[in-house]
C-alpha cells in the first residue's frame, strides 16, 4: 500500500515560521512533522510514499531526498501552481497507482495504529473512509454527518457556529480507492473537503466514518498556539483532551 502526504500547503498562519521553509517541515518538540509522519507510516508498515511539493519544495527534497535513510522510498509530485487538496491527489495518479491507498494531511500528527482504520474500510466497501475527531468547536473544520451505521450522509466544510450538525471532523487521514479519482475534478484548484466529499455523500455507501479510538490521539499546527499545544503533548505523553 501506498500514502500521500499533502505537504504543499502555504501555512501562512504559522508564519513566520513558514518564511524558508513548508509547513510539513516546521519542526514539532526538535523533529519536523514531515519526518514524525515518515516515521509513523513505516512503523504502520507503508514504505512507499508520495509527497506533493509546492512553497520552498527544495527544503523537504533536500531534508528527504529519495527517503532511503528513513527507510522509506519517496516519489515527488512537484506542483508549480497551488492544485489543492483533491487536485493535489488527482495530479498524483500516476503515482499512487491501481490499489487501495492512504492520504494524510502532512501537518497533522498521528498516534494510532493505521491497521484499523485500513482493515475496517475494506471491511465497509466504501470508496474513502475518513478518520474522525471530536471536536467542541468545529468552525474551522470539515464536519462530518453519519448514519446510525457509520457512514457519512452530510458533510459540511467550516460551518458557521450554531449551524454544525455534529461534531465530527476530519481528521487528515483517508483511506481511498482508485474509484475516488472519478470524482475529482479535473479543473484546479480542487478541494477534498468542498469539492470531492460533498460528491460521495451522494452515493451510497461510498464515504465511510472511523471515529477516533479511545487513547489514539491527532495533533495538528495550524497556528502558533496549536504548535506549542503539540509539543506540551508530546513533552508530557498526556492525551490532548478536548479541543
Amino acid at each position: 500500500m501506498k500514502a500521500m502526504l499533502l505537504a504543499a500547503g502555504l501555512g501562512t498562519r504559522l508564519s513566520p515560521l513558514t518564511a524558508d521553509r513548508p509547513k510539513c517541515m516546521v519542526s514539532v518538540a526538535g523533529r519536523e512533522v514531515l519526518i514524525r509522519n515518515i516515521d509513523w507510516l513505516r512503523s504502520n508498515g507503508i514504505r512507499e510514499l508520495v509527497i506533493n511539493l509546492h512553497h520552498h519544495a527544495e527544503a523537504v527534497v533536500d531534508s528527504i531526498g529519495d527517503g532511503s535513510r528513513l527507510g522509506v522510498s519517496v516519489a515527488y509530485s512537484r506542483e508549480p501552481e497551488l492544485l489543492g487538496t483533491a487536485g493535489g491527489v488527482l495530479a498524483a495518479r500516476s503515482l499512487l497507482g491501481d490499489e487501495t491507498f492512504v492520504v494524510v494531511y502532512a501537518d497533522n500528527l498521528f498516534d494510532l495504529q493505521l491497521a484499523a482504520v485500513v482493515d475496517g474500510h475494506r471491511q465497509s466497501g466504501a470508496t474513502a473512509s475518513m478518520l474522525l475527531l471530536e471536536r467542541p468547536d468545529v468552525s474551522s473544520s470539515g464536519v462530518a454527518v453519519l448514519d446510525d451505521a457509520g457512514w457519512i450522509t452530510e458533510f459540511q466544510e467550516k460551518p458557521v457556529p450554531g449551524t454544525e450538525r455534529s461534531h465530527w471532523v476530519n481528521a487528515g487521514l483517508l483511506v481511498c480507492e482508485p474509484e475516488l479519482f472519478e470524482v475529482i475534478p479535473t479543473a484546479t484548484p480542487s478541494d477534498l473537503s468542498r469539492d470531492v466529499m460533498p460528491k460521495l455523500v451522494q452515493r451510497p455507501h461510498a464515504l465511510r466514518g472511523h471515529r477516533l479510538a479511545h487513547g489514539d490521539r491527532v495533533m495538528w499546527i495550524d497556528t502558533i498556539d496549536d504548535l506549542k499545544a503539540t509539543e506540551a503533548t508530546l513533552a508530557t505523553g498526556s492525551s490532548m483532551g478536548a479541543r
